[in-house]
């Protein structure tokens, strides 16, 4: 992938989860919550992306990617058939089976930077991870939701301290400005799309669900009674 379309890609992820939990809190018309329901990307589906870059390239992700979105809005009328099915332990299992797949991507990365830096590299994902896991089993509440983003930060400064943190992309980098290149939908449908088709459906069944159960429990944090 080249550094055009990476650029694009975040670019649009930031404008979608501002412009959507704009949408959630504002409510415009029957579209939106009426709560403070931040949007965010869905890091599970990171193994899905690399598969279908990796296949057909950036604009066949486009593509999947836009029938996802459709799947959600389709779904959207029978969510409450679908929880019946996907029930917490099917929901639970499919996670760990995506984290699994996820897992092996992270893994390959590790792998590529240990050949360069071996001994820098392995202590940097060990401090990680062992923070995240730390804070995650040992910890309640607002640390125990925190760990992965506070297991990140220390891993950076780790990085930072044995001299492998790269601080080039981020001098060179510009503060104000737009991407230069718009990216385009990919219509090559052959093999390797239709194969692919199920699993972003699938994708965009799991999303709906899981943001429509955050939807709940944030309404009814939002709006609930004070107690006596």
């Amino acid at each position: 992938m080249d550094e055009a379309y990476l650029t694009w890609m975040v670019f649009a992820s930031l404008v979608v989860v501002g412009v959507s939990t704009l949408i959630q809190v504002r409510k415009i018309g029957p579209v939106g919550g009426g709560a403070v329901l931040p949007m965010f990307t869905a890091a599970f589906s990171i193994p899905f992306c690399i598969a279908a870059v990796a296949e057909g390239g950036p604009a066949t992700l486009a593509t999947l990617v836009l029938i996802a979105a459709v799947t959600q809005l389709v779904i959207s009328r029978w969510l409450f058939i679908l929880r019946r099915v996907v029930t917490p332990i099917v929901g639970g299992t499919v996670m760990m089976i995506l984290s699994i797949t996820l897992a092996s991507v992270v893994f390959d990365l590790l792998d590529k930077a240990s050949i360069v830096e071996p001994r820098s590299a392995t202590l940097t994902a060990f401090v990680t991870l062992v923070v995240i896991v730390a804070l995650s089993l040992r910890r309640s509440g607002v640390l125990r939701l925190w760990g992965p983003l506070i297991g990140i930060v220390i891993g950076c400064v780790v990085a930072v301290a044995v001299g492998i943190y790269d601080f080039d992309r981020v001098v060179e980098a510009k503060w104000v400005g737009l991407p230069g290149e718009l990216p385009t939908l990919g219509f090559d449908f052959g093999i390797s799309f239709w194969t692919l088709v199920p699993s972003f459906v699938f994708l965009g069944v799991i999303i709906a669900i899981q943001a429509n159960g955050a939807s709940i429990a944030m309404q009814h944090a939002a709006h609930r009674g004070d107690r006596a």
